[in-house]
């Protein structure tokens, strides 16, 4: 499990995992069929309370068609009664478990999820998400002054420093209320002004992607923690100020991993109101 974190637009090219059927097996031992008009082949076929799987081996078989499709879904059995073309009998089998589907140059139909279902999702394939992780870390760290030096390092002092180097004709222009093209920025100020923009965009992504790397890279080292913290009140009309525990207690739950350096990490990822029982709550 990956907690929910502070995520950044996520670029996730996660490649599908496409199930082919035993009759699309054997039919792929010769060469596919061109494409025909799907239109104009009459089919009339009855499915009873059959998952995915079976739908589509079925669909296969009696429609002599090669059938690729990506992952399963979480749907129910269906039943359906299918009497038109084979391009109607793709498409109500296609509906009933929330897929599109296309056929390929070579005649194969592929089939892929729609996710107009709430609870479908894609494929998240672990070894994928690191090489994923990983990549989008090294391209950020090869991106010039994307980087602070330090966590106070603003990217508003690089602005700073391309505004600097604007001439005083420039600065006349600008306060007329005119425009200052790109073209007419020296060599020194163009790369200032670069330098600038890349840090702006930039410096607050790498930290969530190198984050992601440790949390990927140690998940089978993470854990999971509940930690229970009441919410209090202060007097602070006494010499000493009292924390009085309030009702109800929050239950916070952390998630941990220690990485290869011997280093805990630990995120907090959720939280739950809970109250005390009476053994809890029971005064000395």
């Amino acid at each position: 499990m990956i907690p929910n974190k502070k995520t950044p637009i996520f670029f996730l090219c996660v490649s599908s995992v496409f199930l082919l059927f035993p009759s699309t097996v054997r039919s792929q031992q010769n060469a596919s069929s061109p494409p025909s008009d799907l239109t104009k082949c009459p089919v009339k076929l009855t499915l009873k309370a059959q998952g995915f799987t079976d739908a589509i081996a079925t669909l296969s078989t009696k429609l002599a068609l090669n059938i690729l499709a990506d992952d399963e879904p979480a749907s129910e059995p269906v039943t359906l009664n299918i009497d038109g073309s084979v391009k109607d009998a793709l498409d109500q089998v296609s509906e009933a478990f929330d897929y599109r589907w296309k056929q390929n140059p070579s005649g194969v139909i592929v089939m892929y999820k729609r996710f107009h279902n709430v609870a479908e999702h894609p494929q998240y394939i672990l070894p994928e998400l690191r090489r994923m992780a990983h990549d989008v870390a090294a391209i950020f760290k090869a991106i010039p002054n994307a980087l602070p030096v330090d966590p106070n390092d603003d990217f508003t002092a690089r602005t700073n420093t391309f505004f600097g180097l604007l001439t005083p004709p420039q600065v006349i222009t600008l306060q007329a209320g005119k425009m200052l093209h790109g073209s007419d920025l020296n060599g020194e100020q163009a790369e200032a002004l670069q330098n600038a923009i890349l840090r702006n965009m930039f410096s607050g992504q790498i930290t969530p992607w190198q984050e992601l790397v440790v949390e990927l890279d140690g998940l089978d080292r993470s854990f999971f923690q509940v930690k229970a913290s009441p919410e209090v009140n202060f007097k602070p009309q006494r010499p000493t100020a009292d924390a009085v525990a309030k009702s109800p207690t929050s239950l916070k739950l952390f998630f941990g991993l220690k990485a290869s350096d011997g280093s805990v990490f630990s995120r907090f990822i959720a939280s739950k109101y809970a109250v005390p029982s009476a053994a809890e709550t029971k005064k000395p």
